[in-house]
């Protein structure tokens, strides 16, 4: 609830504050469930789904949301995302397109579970090294960015059958590793 509060506060969208509350899934099932010293059940956060409200940043207490498996900010004013994101070991979807993301931060190497990342049509030059450690990753669409090169370390996912969207950048056959090459030349 801190981080709830903490984000409508710092983003100021107290006006849909409502709206804020309804776009996200509660989870009381199974381990994801604690009880209380009152012995009530503490509801966990599953899935946060805030698009297009304008959000210009996330509070660090995001790293509280330890059961979070989905999130959608798409459409928003987001430029950074905070250090604290790599703490959601759990997450599986990430979609944060149509932002104005200038640089994907190294830790999201360390979000051992995803498996969908959209981050098309936002301000991005270039993508970390570690997006080659994201080995469930199926899913990677990075369309309508800035993108000059791509590392060689996408060439391992992309050989276990990763689903890649490059288009819509600034890349040649000369800054593309050659295990992408058929997706530069030929996109689906």
């Amino acid at each position: 609830m801190d981080f709830i509060l903490q984000f409508i506060r710092d983003n100021n969208l107290d006006a849909i504050s409502t709206n804020i509350f309804d776009d996200i899934e509660w989870s009381w099932s199974g381990t994801d469930s604690v009880l209380t010293s009152d012995g009530k059940q503490v509801e966990r956060i599953k899935d946060i789904k805030w698009i297009a409200y304008g959000i210009s940043s996330i509070p660090g207490t995001i790293q509280h949301l330890e059961f979070l498996q989905q999130m959608e900010l798409e459409g928003n004013n987001l430029s950074i995302l905070p250090a604290e994101l790599k703490y959601l070991k759990r997450l599986i979807d990430l979609q944060i397109h149509d932002n104005n993301l200038i640089a994907l931060p190294e830790f999201i190497g360390n979000l051992d579970d995803l498996v969908s990342l959209d981050i098309h049509n936002n301000q991005l030059t270039e993508l970390p090294l570690s997006i080659g450690s994201l080995s469930k990753l199926e899913t990677l669409n990075i369309g309508n960015n800035k993108i000059t090169s791509l590392p060689d370390t996408l060439c391992g996912l992309y050989e276990n059958g990763l689903d890649i969207n490059i288009e819509c950048n600034e890349l040649d056959e000369s800054n593309v590793p050659s295990c992408l090459f058929n997706v530069l030349v030929h996109p689906t």
